[in-house]
C-alpha cells in the first residue's frame, strides 16, 4: 500500500470514528434525556451537553489512536480490530468520566454514559465493518494493495503465493520469488 493510500485510509477511519462517536453520544442523549423513554428527573442543560460532546470527540479519538486503532498493522483485521474498538471505547468513556469529574460544572447522567459506551462500540464496529467491505472492493480494482516478494522457493512458499493471489481482499500482490539457488528469470 502506498503512503498516500495509507494516509487516506487512516484519515477516513478517524473521520468515520469521530462521526460514530458523535452519533453514539447524541443518540445516548436523545434516548436518556431528550425522548422521555428512560425517565430522567434531574435538570439537563442541552447546551452544556453539546459543549461536553464537542470536547469529548477529539479526546476519544486521541484515546483510540493511543490504543492502536489507527496503526496500519492492525487495520482491517476483523475480530482483533473489533476487540480493540471495545477496549478503546471503554477507555474513552473512562476518560470522559474523569474529564467530567474534574470540570465539576456539568454532571453527566450515568445512564447516558452507559448508553454512549455501548452505542459507541456498536456504531464504530458497524462503521469499520462497512469500511472494510469498501476497501475489499477497492482492492479488486488494484487500490490499497501491498506488493510482496517471497523469499525462498519451495512447495510451501508457492502455496502461500497461490493463496495470496487467489484472494483479492488480502491486499497482497505477489511480485515474485527470491532464491539463492535459482537463476534470475526462472519460472516458478
Amino acid at each position: 500500500m502506498s503512503k498516500r493510500e495509507r494516509v487516506i485510509l487512516i484519515v477516513s477511519l478517524v473521520v468515520l470514528d469521530a462521526l460514530a462517536i458523535l452519533a453514539a453520544l447524541s443518540s445516548a442523549y436523545h434516548l436518556r434525556i431528550g425522548s422521555g423513554w428512560l425517565p430522567y428527573h434531574a435538570s439537563a442543560d442541552p447546551h452544556a451537553y453539546t459543549q461536553m460532546f464537542t470536547m469529548a470527540v477529539p479526546i476519544w479519538i486521541g484515546v483510540c489512536a493511543a490504543m492502536g486503532l489507527y496503526n496500519t498493522q492492525w487495520l482491517l483485521g476483523g475480530p482483533e480490530e473489533y476487540a480493540r474498538v471495545a477496549k478503546a471505547s471503554t477507555a474513552g468513556i473512562i476518560v470522559l468520566v474523569l474529564v467530567n469529574f474534574s470540570m465539576r460544572d456539568l454532571e453527566l447522567s450515568r445512564g447516558l454514559l452507559v448508553l454512549a459506551w455501548g452505542l459507541a462500540i456498536l456504531f464504530m464496529v458497524v462503521v469499520r465493518f462497512s469500511f472494510r467491505r469498501v476497501i475489499y472492493w477497492l482492492r479488486t480494482r488494484g487500490l490499497f494493495n501491498s506488493r510482496v516478494l517471497i523469499v525462498g522457493v519451495s512447495q510451501h512458499t508457492q502455496n502461500v503465493a497461490r493463496q495470496l493471489e487467489s484472494t483479492t481482499h488480502t491486499g497482497m500482490r505477489v511480485l515474485g520469488f527470491v532464491d539463492d539457488y535459482l537463476p534470475v528469470g526462472t519460472t516458478v
